[in-house]
């Protein structure tokens, strides 16, 4: 019998992020880069058992397992043109970013759903822009 100690769902034993973000002055307006990096330890999304099926002479056999867990490692960008101007006063924003750069599809979330584990990835690398307007 091995007993496994197990904090609560969701939470790695280590986790972290890098941030990096670089100004670079443009007469009244700026662009800024920035970048991140998010990585965590295995971590648990379900219950640590998870149901495995054996089948043998056409009999089912539910068979408990172990849930190795899951990780998150992710790199985001943004590249932001800030301070234009527009009238009375307001400036505007424009972005261009990307979650997820290098198309790192981890798991997202596994359960037990009867006989079967049902596993959800992260989303894929997602690309997008916006504009912002303040005044």
């Amino acid at each position: 019998s091995q007993i496994l100690l197990i904090g609560p769902l969701g939470t790695p034993k280590h986790s972290g992020s890098v941030n990096v973000e670089y100004v670079v002055p443009i007469k009244d307006s700026d662009v800024l880069l920035h970048v991140d990096w998010t990585r965590s330890s295995r971590f648990f999304s379900a219950s640590p058992e998870i149901t495995k099926t054996n089948i043998n002479n056409g009999v089912i056999a539910r068979v408990a397992g172990y849930n190795e867990g899951i990780t998150s490692n992710q790199v985001n960008a943004r590249v932001a043109f800030r301070g234009i101007p527009l009238m009375n006063q307001a400036t505007g924003e424009f972005a261009v970013w990307v979650k997820n750069a290098f198309n790192h599809v981890d798991v997202g979330y596994s359960f037990v759903a009867g006989i079967n584990s049902v596993v959800v990835p992260q989303p894929p690398r997602v690309v997008g822009a916006d504009f912002r307007i303040r005044f």
